[in-house]
């Protein structure tokens, strides 16, 4: 692990382990403090990642500041050698390697817009790639440029919307698990949602930050209950046929009428989670409704509210997440 601030000439690193980048495993630079003096040029990282890491598996560059020549980039774009890396994540840089057969997960966070390079190529050929986690970007951008057959997990969290028309998607046979942080209507999430015809679990927020949701702010329903079959504006969206094997849905705030919605789309529904009940803006009347129709909701699918185990039966959290 390597923190660049804390080092005066970062020549000195290169020199360290001139005899040791062939057997480096795991590479991380990272910030231990919020300084930006004294940060290595720009060409100096570049010189130390050009070295061949013919042993690197796992690649972290985290959010560090690169000085630069006013006429330059502070945000590079390296194509590093390292022909056996598996699991790559990189803060503000797009670090890649150049052969990209082996990786099986990737994390760009504020990686916007995509890079563009006469040196990059246009699309990465990821056959192996398993988990995928996208902030601050813009997904399309990088999922047509990502030719990843075997992916499983696909977590977007605060995405940049697209510079210019949706650039063409491919299918994701394999995709299981898809997190998306639900920003309102998006017309690359629309367009997606059919391109994952095996989705299984689907999030509208972000699993195990729960607590960072900013309830207040949120005043529309979430946007995938727009899309459901026979709701107005749905005329791009999926239909019922693409979410044949949707188990799990949760989101970070809906009512029982929603939910009863989404039983009625989907018919392989199984559980679904609410961790605020929109009913709990409105008066006694929709309180009393609720609680009436949670006991048929619940004989045909396991509900459970904020974050409450599944099975668990006990009753409706109104104000469960009250002055989150």
């Amino acid at each position: 692990m390597i923190a660049p601030e804390c080092i005066e000439h970062f020549q000195v690193v290169e020199e360290a382990l001139s005899d040791q980048f062939q057997r480096i495993g795991t590479l991380s630079l990272v910030k231990t403090n919020k300084r930006v003096e004294g940060m290595p040029h720009a060409e100096d990282i570049q010189q130390f990642l050009k070295h061949p890491f013919p042993t690197l598996k796992c690649l972290n560059v985290g959010d560090i500041y690169i000085s630069a020549d006013p006429e330059q980039s502070s945000r590079l774009q390296i194509m590093i050698d390292s022909p056996q890396l598996q699991h790559l994540s990189s803060h503000s840089h797009f670090i890649f390697p150049k052969s990209s057969s082996c990786l099986i997960s990737i994390s760009f966070t504020s990686i916007y817009p995509f890079p563009s390079s006469p040196l990059l190529p246009s699309s990465f050929d990821l056959p192996l790639l398993l988990n995928l986690r996208l902030s601050g970007c813009d997904p399309s951008a990088f999922l047509s440029a990502f030719i990843t057959p075997s992916l499983h997990k696909l977590f977007v969290i605060d995405d940049v919307p697209a510079h210019g028309p949706i650039p063409p998607l491919r299918l994701y046979p394999r995709l299981e698990e898809l997190q998306w942080t639900d920003r309102g209507p998006d017309p690359t999430f629309s367009t997606l949602l059919p391109l994952f015809p095996n989705l299984i679990q689907y999030s509208n927020y972000q699993v195990g930050h729960e607590k960072n949701i900013k309830f207040q702010f949120i005043d529309t329903p979430a946007t995938i209950l727009s899309l459901l079959p026979g709701k107005p504006g749905d005329n791009n969206g999926p239909r019922t046929n693409s979410w044949l094997n949707l188990e799990e849905v949760l989101l970070d705030v809906g009512t029982c009428d929603e939910i009863s919605n989404l039983i009625h789309a989907i018919p392989s529904l199984k559980r679904v989670r609410i961790l605020k009940n929109f009913a709990t803006r409105s008066g006694e009347e929709a309180r009393e409704r609720e609680t009436r129709l949670l006991p048929s909701l619940r004989k045909r699918v396991d509900i459970a509210f904020w974050l409450d185990p599944w099975g668990s039966d006990l009753g409706m959290h109104f104000e469960a997440t009250e002055g989150i």
